[in-house]
């Protein structure tokens, strides 16, 4: 008998049996789950991963009283260390907008185009983003933001005056560098060296003092920090830091490590009720295809009358199982597809996020093998209960 006469019979199965609607609304239902579920975790996990470490803020310990800084430079898996005064300050544009400047050794940022950060060439400069965004409200991911995201092509050897308090100068962005390295998912970020940062503090410090002395109250407070920025490598190397560095016998605060617990959890939730709707899905499809087989006893001796015998037709229920579980895999696409777009479009996700939604194509594979597999491992159990004959349990005088 060939193929396509098998296909034939598990077509018109397929479309007389009205219980196919719940079967595809079923298998649509755990597909759609097992793929969402494991696009979410692949999402945040990226998410999380490249934020800890493309983005230097999330790399960075803090120890307080530091009296010997050149100790620290000789602990694994550090980066640099930077004096806390010459690390970072926002600044303003002479528009209003904000910018985050971080100070970094010379030649410590790999860079697009350009050229590299050196005290010893041109000395107010900075290296910026390759998506660049200059705005009074960094946080501010709305379409507006959008439109003043720019290629940091376009910024390369512009001037910039920048201001804090009674600082001003004029920086001249001389190198692009990717955004995705460094500053993973923060536009408004640019680098400059360390002694620039410690410049702008002074300058700020200076203009406390005045303002302290005028108003005839106690200045001895006011001064540099005698506090240290230590730059971890990997995020996975901060704990192991912290510890060296507070056995040293220092005070030391992780900054910019990311608690996941929240996110572990939601996923892990997901992850059992995504196992739940499998197993559910398994027992009602079994349930109905035995119903079914007991059912559809009598029409199968119409086919047994016409020359197929128990195998053919069981070849045709395993086709049938396959029709099933393609038409509600082809179902479950279309609905993640929507759900990509809805998200993407709607609600901006990669702009929120910081990073893209990323689509577990290993799980839509996974869940067609799973529907597949479930649908055909429940004819075969059915099967097996009707005493492996598809018109099993029939009495002479019925047939």
């Amino acid at each position: 008998m060939k193929f396509k006469y098998y296909l034939f019979l598990a077509k018109k199965s397929f479309l007389q049996k009205k219980i196919n609607i719940l079967n595809i609304f079923l298998l649509v239902i755990s597909m759609t789950t097992i793929i969402v579920v494991s696009s979410f975790s692949k999402t945040f996990t990226n998410l999380i991963d490249n934020q800890v470490n493309g983005n230097i803020n999330y790399r960075i310990l803090l120890v307080h009283n530091i009296t010997n800084i050149d100790e620290l430079n000789d602990i694994e898996n550090i980066d640099y260390v930077a004096d806390y005064n010459s690390y970072s300050h926002y600044v303003t544009t002479e528009k209003g907008e904000s910018l985050n400047l971080i100070g970094v050794p010379d030649n410590y940022l790999k860079i697009l185009k350009g050229n590299n950060l050196s005290d010893e060439e041109e000395r107010y400069t900075m290296i910026c983003p390759s998506q660049f965004y200059l705005g009074a409200d960094s946080e501010s991911y709305d379409k507006s933001f959008l439109n003043n995201l720019h290629d940091g092509n376009e910024f390369l050897n512009k001037s910039f005056i920048l201001k804090s308090l009674n600082y001003e100068e004029k920086y001249k962005i001389i190198g692009i560098f990717d955004v995705n390295s460094y500053t993973y998912g923060d536009y408004n970020v640019c680098f400059t060296t360390q002694n620039n940062i410690l410049e702008i503090y002074k300058k700020e410090i200076e203009q406390y003092k005045k303002e302290c002395d005028s108003e005839k109250e106690d200045c001895s407070t006011i001064g540099l920090s005698n506090s240290a920025i230590v730059v971890v490598s990997n995020t996975n190397e901060l704990d192991n830091t912290q510890k060296i560095i507070s056995d040293m016998g220092y005070l030391v605060v992780s900054l910019g490590k990311i608690d996941t617990t929240g996110v572990d959890f939601i996923v892990n939730v997901l992850i059992v009720i995504a196992l739940i709707v499998m197993v559910i899905t398994f027992i009602i499809l079994l349930v109905y295809n035995n119903k079914f087989i007991q059912y559809n006893k009598k029409n199968n001796l119409i086919y047994m009358a016409l020359g197929y015998d128990d195998k053919k037709l069981i070849k045709v229920n395993y086709l049938e199982s396959c029709i099933l579980s393609i038409i509600s895999f082809l179902i479950t696409l279309l609905i993640c597809f929507i759900i990509y777009i809805v998200l993407n479009n709607i609600f901006i996700a990669d702009i929120k996020t910081g990073c893209p939604i990323c689509i577990s194509y290993f799980s839509i594979l996974m869940s067609f093998i799973f529907v597949l597999f479930v649908s055909l491992l429940s004819i075969y159990i059915s099967l097996k209960n009707n005493d492996n004959s598809i018109i099993g349990g029939f009495v002479d005088e019925e047939i």
